[in-house]
């Protein structure tokens, strides 16, 4: 894993409080939960988000740790992306998701 792995524990709390923008990159929002967002998200799709945004591994990387393909891993990377904009699109105008 990435060096970025043993970020400290208050970068990871700051991360949770943020959202995705179109680019996948983590952008600041207030009042967004992502951890709630990720958390109903199948396993395999937060798991490769997970990897991908917080512990920043390539997606070879991923292919590797989780033994799937390499289009497997940017296939969940993307649709997990496209379900967090949704969940918290939902989130910031009110409704549940």
């Amino acid at each position: 894993l990435p060096s970025s792995a043993a970020a400290p524990r208050h970068l990871l709390s700051v991360m949770l409080a943020c959202a995705v923008d179109d680019a996948g990159r983590v952008a600041y929002g207030d009042g967004i939960d992502l951890a709630k967002a990720m958390a109903g998200l199948p396993q395999n799709q937060r798991m490769a988000l997970h990897m991908h945004l917080h512990l920043e591994c390539t997606q070879q990387e991923i292919s590797d740790i989780m033994n799937i393909p390499l289009g497997t891993v940017k296939t969940l990377i993307t649709r997990g992306k496209i379900s967090l904009r949704e969940r918290l699109a939902d989130w910031q105008t009110g409704e549940t998701p």
